[in-house]
Protein backbone atom coordinates (compact mmCIF):
# COMPACT_ATOMS: atom_id res chain seq x y z
CA UNK A 1 0.00 0.00 0.00
CA UNK A 2 2.88 2.58 0.70
CA UNK A 3 4.41 1.94 -2.93
CA UNK A 4 1.20 2.83 -4.47
CA UNK A 5 0.59 5.98 -2.34
CA UNK A 6 4.10 7.18 -2.83
CA UNK A 7 3.37 5.96 -6.44
CA UNK A 8 0.64 8.57 -7.00
CA UNK A 9 2.11 11.42 -4.89
CA UNK A 10 5.07 11.33 -7.25
CA UNK A 11 2.70 11.02 -10.65
CA UNK A 12 1.12 13.98 -8.94
CA UNK A 13 3.91 15.90 -8.28
CA UNK A 14 4.94 15.30 -11.92
CA UNK A 15 2.14 16.70 -13.25
CA UNK A 16 1.72 19.69 -11.44
CA UNK A 17 5.68 20.89 -12.66
CA UNK A 18 5.00 19.60 -16.46
CA UNK A 19 1.95 22.08 -15.89
CA UNK A 20 3.65 24.72 -14.91
CA UNK A 21 6.19 24.21 -17.28
CA UNK A 22 3.91 23.83 -19.87
CA UNK A 23 2.00 27.74 -18.93
CA UNK A 24 5.79 28.71 -18.80
CA UNK A 25 6.51 28.08 -22.33
CA UNK A 26 3.14 29.64 -23.15
CA UNK A 27 3.74 32.93 -21.41
CA UNK A 28 7.34 33.20 -22.86
CA UNK A 29 5.47 32.45 -26.17
CA UNK A 30 3.36 34.98 -25.86
CA UNK A 31 5.56 37.49 -24.87
CA UNK A 32 8.13 36.53 -27.66
CA UNK A 33 5.53 36.53 -30.35
CA UNK A 34 2.68 39.05 -29.31
CA UNK A 35 0.34 36.30 -28.70
CA UNK A 36 0.32 35.17 -32.14
CA UNK A 37 1.25 31.54 -31.85
CA UNK A 38 -0.65 28.76 -32.05
CA UNK A 39 -1.85 28.31 -28.49
CA UNK A 40 -5.49 29.77 -28.60
CA UNK A 41 -6.10 32.62 -26.35
CA UNK A 42 -9.45 33.26 -24.98
CA UNK A 43 -9.98 36.33 -24.45
CA UNK A 44 -12.66 36.99 -21.55
CA UNK A 45 -13.81 40.13 -20.72
CA UNK A 46 -12.42 42.86 -22.89
CA UNK A 47 -16.30 43.49 -24.69
CA UNK A 48 -19.59 42.57 -22.90
CA UNK A 49 -21.38 39.08 -24.15
CA UNK A 50 -23.78 40.20 -26.78
CA UNK A 51 -21.75 43.17 -27.93
CA UNK A 52 -21.09 43.18 -31.70
CA UNK A 53 -17.74 43.16 -32.30
CA UNK A 54 -15.96 46.63 -31.98
CA UNK A 55 -14.14 46.73 -35.80
CA UNK A 56 -16.85 45.07 -37.94
CA UNK A 57 -19.82 42.89 -37.95
CA UNK A 58 -19.89 40.21 -39.95
CA UNK A 59 -23.73 39.19 -41.58
CA UNK A 60 -25.07 36.84 -39.14
CA UNK A 61 -26.01 33.60 -40.49
CA UNK A 62 -29.94 33.61 -39.10
CA UNK A 63 -32.04 35.92 -42.11
CA UNK A 64 -35.42 35.40 -40.33
CA UNK A 65 -37.37 38.17 -39.55
CA UNK A 66 -37.42 40.61 -36.64
CA UNK A 67 -41.18 41.15 -34.98
CA UNK A 68 -41.52 43.72 -33.67
CA UNK A 69 -45.18 44.28 -31.66
CA UNK A 70 -45.25 47.19 -29.46
CA UNK A 71 -47.58 47.07 -26.49
CA UNK A 72 -48.83 49.87 -24.47
CA UNK A 73 -49.34 49.31 -20.95
CA UNK A 74 -51.80 48.69 -18.96
CA UNK A 75 -52.43 51.74 -16.75
CA UNK A 76 -55.66 51.16 -14.72
CA UNK A 77 -55.39 50.24 -11.19
CA UNK A 78 -56.85 46.99 -10.25
CA UNK A 79 -59.47 46.96 -6.94
CA UNK A 80 -57.04 44.61 -5.68
CA UNK A 81 -54.64 47.98 -5.35
CA UNK A 82 -57.53 50.36 -4.17
CA UNK A 83 -57.82 47.57 -1.23
CA UNK A 84 -54.29 47.37 -0.60
CA UNK A 85 -53.58 51.26 -0.61
CA UNK A 86 -56.55 51.87 1.77
CA UNK A 87 -55.34 49.07 4.16
CA UNK A 88 -52.17 51.27 4.03
CA UNK A 89 -54.07 54.15 4.88
CA UNK A 90 -55.84 52.46 7.80
CA UNK A 91 -52.99 50.13 9.04
CA UNK A 92 -50.85 52.93 9.36
CA UNK A 93 -52.90 56.13 9.72
CA UNK A 94 -50.65 59.44 9.31
CA UNK A 95 -47.91 57.92 7.15
CA UNK A 96 -49.97 55.58 4.89
CA UNK A 97 -52.36 58.06 3.98
CA UNK A 98 -49.62 60.67 3.30
CA UNK A 99 -47.60 57.50 0.96
CA UNK A 100 -51.21 57.28 -0.64
CA UNK A 101 -51.52 61.14 -1.36
CA UNK A 102 -48.48 61.64 -2.48
CA UNK A 103 -48.45 58.30 -5.25
CA UNK A 104 -52.05 59.44 -5.88
CA UNK A 105 -50.75 63.16 -6.83
CA UNK A 106 -48.09 61.75 -9.40
CA UNK A 107 -50.58 59.72 -10.98
CA UNK A 108 -52.30 62.58 -11.24
CA UNK A 109 -49.56 64.64 -13.09
CA UNK A 110 -47.94 62.18 -14.84
CA UNK A 111 -47.77 61.86 -18.38
CA UNK A 112 -45.61 60.10 -20.02
CA UNK A 113 -46.27 56.12 -20.65
CA UNK A 114 -43.49 52.74 -20.72
CA UNK A 115 -44.05 50.59 -24.28
CA UNK A 116 -42.25 47.38 -24.77
CA UNK A 117 -41.60 44.79 -27.70
CA UNK A 118 -39.95 42.21 -28.46
CA UNK A 119 -37.04 42.25 -30.81
CA UNK A 120 -34.33 38.96 -32.23
CA UNK A 121 -31.17 40.11 -31.56
CA UNK A 122 -27.68 38.90 -32.61
CA UNK A 123 -25.35 37.99 -29.65
CA UNK A 124 -21.73 37.61 -30.03
CA UNK A 125 -18.78 36.96 -27.39
CA UNK A 126 -14.96 38.19 -27.60
CA UNK A 127 -13.10 35.68 -29.16
CA UNK A 128 -9.62 36.28 -30.34
CA UNK A 129 -9.32 33.00 -32.16
CA UNK A 130 -11.69 34.83 -35.26
CA UNK A 131 -10.60 37.37 -37.91
CA UNK A 132 -13.47 39.92 -36.59
CA UNK A 133 -12.65 39.11 -33.57
CA UNK A 134 -16.04 37.72 -31.86
CA UNK A 135 -17.49 34.47 -32.29
CA UNK A 136 -21.47 34.59 -33.22
CA UNK A 137 -23.96 32.73 -30.54
CA UNK A 138 -26.74 32.86 -32.41
CA UNK A 139 -30.19 34.91 -31.96
CA UNK A 140 -32.00 35.86 -28.84
CA UNK A 141 -35.01 37.57 -28.36
CA UNK A 142 -35.16 40.66 -26.20
CA UNK A 143 -37.58 42.76 -24.24
CA UNK A 144 -37.19 46.58 -24.88
CA UNK A 145 -38.96 49.36 -23.05
CA UNK A 146 -38.96 52.89 -23.84
CA UNK A 147 -40.67 56.10 -22.03
CA UNK A 148 -43.21 58.28 -24.68
CA UNK A 149 -45.33 60.91 -24.07
CA UNK A 150 -48.95 59.34 -23.93
CA UNK A 151 -51.76 59.08 -25.43
CA UNK A 152 -54.63 60.92 -24.15
CA UNK A 153 -56.40 57.62 -22.34
CA UNK A 154 -54.22 56.55 -21.16
CA UNK A 155 -53.60 60.53 -19.84
CA UNK A 156 -57.08 60.25 -18.78
CA UNK A 157 -56.83 57.26 -17.10
CA UNK A 158 -53.59 57.99 -14.98
CA UNK A 159 -55.93 61.29 -13.54
CA UNK A 160 -58.60 58.74 -12.76
CA UNK A 161 -56.20 56.94 -10.76
CA UNK A 162 -54.56 59.81 -8.93
CA UNK A 163 -58.46 61.24 -7.87
CA UNK A 164 -59.03 57.72 -6.59
CA UNK A 165 -56.10 57.94 -4.68
CA UNK A 166 -56.15 61.10 -3.38
CA UNK A 167 -59.94 60.09 -2.32
CA UNK A 168 -59.09 57.19 -0.33
CA UNK A 169 -56.98 59.35 1.40
CA UNK A 170 -58.58 62.10 2.13
CA UNK A 171 -61.58 59.73 3.03
CA UNK A 172 -59.52 57.56 5.53
CA UNK A 173 -57.23 60.22 7.27
CA UNK A 174 -60.44 62.22 8.13
CA UNK A 175 -62.49 59.36 9.16
CA UNK A 176 -59.52 58.10 11.13
CA UNK A 177 -58.40 61.50 12.44
CA UNK A 178 -62.03 62.02 13.76
CA UNK A 179 -62.06 58.57 15.23
CA UNK A 180 -58.96 59.31 16.70
CA UNK A 181 -59.75 63.13 18.02
CA UNK A 182 -62.93 62.08 19.58
CA UNK A 183 -61.53 59.05 21.63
Amino acid sequence: MANFAKNLAKGFVRSAVNQVGRDGGRVVSNQIYNGKNYVPVKNVGDEPLGAAPSSQTPPPPYTGTVDVSMEMPNVGFSSGKYVLFTLLCVLLWPIGTLITLIVGITQFGRTTAKITWEESEAQWAADKRYKMGARYLGHVTVKKSREVPAPPYIKEQYRRNGITLMLIAAVTGIAIGLVVWLS
